[in-house]
């Protein structure tokens, strides 16, 4: 798959005013970004216009690792939490917040809940964790005291008190990883509630994507549906960028916030790519205090859509993320990532859990697994998701079946996203 895709910008007084702020601000004050300046022989004079970003190397994941706190803009007694990302596809780093950056969170938030049309009469569930420097749920919490929504921090429990809750406090909003909405579908109805007599009208689906390409429901959101009459609305964020494109209520795409935010989508190469094609999203941070960003590649590989959405937003949308940068498979000829994987098992409903496990050799995928535990473990059963596949993805990998405990043992420990995709 070659990797090309599209870049918009709002080309606006205040986009290149902000734009002007920032350059200036990691002059200043961000000891990376002065060595990275110094190295592209910049100088603040040479950023006058929104199209000059193109002058500027990117900053990749990698370069966010190593120089971590390099990039670092603020003294330590401003901080007033410390995030970390993930470490979802590598180790964790730190990403301080100062109060401005905690401010500008509820900001981005309040709009997300705006979107999707929450007003006070709602009380909004938040089932994730508010703790372990997690960052999604200081901003959720915090966009919905900005909106004098009513929360309820449900954290990360099990799918019996996540139901016990929603009996209890009956919140018309919950914000959730999908995949998890189907173990409480699963847990009300081993115990007999029906799970539409529930006061949840929408769900605000974060940490995994709930639409194809083609921004129709893929099969977890459709799992979901087929059970629960609720409205599930799309997100995509990540702790580095400290900030969330959502979807509206039409749901064509996530939205960004050009008052926070640039958006680039870059080829292998760092060009702009033709629109609708898809390639790296790459941002640029407006008004983040503590770790600004400049032309950063986040890794997600997604496409952009610029035509007007019937919200009447004319600002650019930003599809599902359809596959990760490093993640990306070349099996057996055919360049795959592991969302597609993930789609096909999510459209078995015997199928409980799963893993993905690569193992690759000089940039190829020698051994592809699907460890699934299931209730069919049935040699047909195997046989018939082996022909999915193949009619999917045109490559069958070796499917296996494990126990939940099997699978859990081979998850990597202390990270607090459940990973479906492990390379070894």
């Amino acid at each position: 798959m070659q990797l090309v895709c599209t870049i918009t910008f709002a080309q606006n007084k205040k986009s290149l005013q902000q734009l002007s702020d920032l350059i200036t601000y990691l002059f200043q004050n961000s000891p990376f970004y002065q060595n990275w300046f110094k190295a592209q022989n910049i100088s603040i004079s040479d950023i006058s216009s929104i199209e000059d970003l193109k002058k500027l190397r990117t900053v990749s994941k990698q370069d966010f690792a190593a120089h971590n706190m390099d990039f670092l803009c603020c003294n330590q007694n401003k901080i007033a939490d410390f995030c970390t990302t993930s470490g979802t596809t590598g180790n964790a780093v730190m990403v301080p917040l100062t109060e401005n950056d905690i401010n500008r969170l509820a900001e981005n938030e309040a709009r997300t809940f705006t979107l999707a049309e929450l007003n006070t009469s709602d009380v909004c569930m938040l089932m994730l964790t508010l703790d372990k420097q997690f960052m999604a749920g200081i901003a959720y919490y915090e966009g919905l005291r900005k909106l004098k929504i009513p929360a309820v921090r449900s954290g990360s429990v099990s799918p019996q008190t996540q139901l016990k809750n929603i009996l209890q406090f009956k919140p018309t909003v919950l914000v959730a990883v999908p995949s998890f909405i189907l173990k409480v579908i699963e847990e009300s109805s081993a115990q007999g509630i029906e799970i539409n007599s529930l006061s949840v009208k929408k769900i605000i689906c974060i940490g995994e994507a709930i639409r194809d390409e083609n921004l129709e429901p893929n099969n977890l959101a459709k799992n979901i549906l087929a059970n629960w009459n609720v409205q599930l609305f799309s997100t995509h964020a990540s702790s580095e960028m400290q900030t969330a494109f959502s979807e509206c209520t039409h749901g064509k795409g996530n939205h960004i916030n050009s008052n926070l935010i640039i958006a680039e989508i870059l080829d292998e190469k760092g060009n702009e790519v033709p629109n609708g094609d898809i390639g790296e999203l790459t941002i640029t941070t407006f008004g983040v205090e503590a770790m600004p960003l400049l032309r950063y590649r986040t890794g997600d590989i997604v496409f952009a859509i610029h035509e007007t959405c019937e919200c009447g937003s004319n600002e650019m949308r930003i599809s599902p993320v359809l596959g990760r940068k490093n993640e990306m498979l070349k099996y057996k000829g055919t360049t795959i990532f592991p969302s597609s994987i993930f789609n096909v098992l999510q459209s078995q409903n015997f199928i409980k859990d799963f893993l993905v496990e690569a193992e690759s050799k000089e940039g190829r995928t020698e051994k592809l697994v699907v460890n699934i535990c299931c209730t069919e473990q049935t040699e047909n059963f195997k046989q018939n998701l082996e022909n999915f596949f193949r009619t999917a993805l045109r490559v069958t990998p070796e499917i296996k079946f494990c126990s939940e405990s099997e699978l859990a043992a081979m998850r990597p420990a202390e990270n607090r996203k459940i990973q479906r995709f492990v390379t070894r």
